[in-house]
């Protein structure tokens, strides 16, 4: 069922197991499952402590071509995953879309930047934000 395969891909997923996480994503499918988001996150995660980023984008692709709309946690696990990889521009692209989908930054997500080259899209993210805070500030002292 539904719950004891989520819970084995989260096993995959604290074991650093990604393909055997993917496999049994996979299998769900199979039998006629449809995984939902905490199946993908644990997926996800388990790609980032994989270290293939690019399987963790994968599966963020596919979670919203079927319908299963991405949390925090899934943009958390996708961004540390491009993080961990060197891929900021990745990362940025998807704090930027997590902004504007109106899903907030969490403190927590900051923390898990584990590299030093992580603050320099932190101080990105936050400068856009205050430069959008002027911006809707001027918009509203001129309405």
């Amino acid at each position: 069922d539904m719950f004891t395969y989520s819970a084995s891909i989260s096993a995959c997923a604290k074991g650093s197991q990604w393909q055997g996480a993917l496999q049994l994503l996979r299998d769900m499918e199979w039998y006629g499952l449809f995984p939902d988001s905490i199946a993908y996150n644990a997926s996800i995660t388990a790609c980032e402590k994989g270290l293939v980023w690019r399987q963790a984008l994968q599966l963020f692709d596919e979670m919203e071509e079927r319908g299963v709309m991405p949390s925090v946690v899934t943009y958390k696990a996708t961004i540390v995953a491009c993080e961990k990889c060197s891929q900021w521009r990745q990362a940025l692209r998807l704090l930027e879309e997590m902004e504007d989908r109106g899903l907030a930054l969490v403190r927590s997500l900051f923390a898990s930047c584990t590299r030093p080259a992580s603050y320099a899209v932190i101080g990105k993210v936050r400068r856009k934000r205050r430069r959008d805070s002027w911006k809707n500030c001027d918009a509203e002292w001129a309405a």
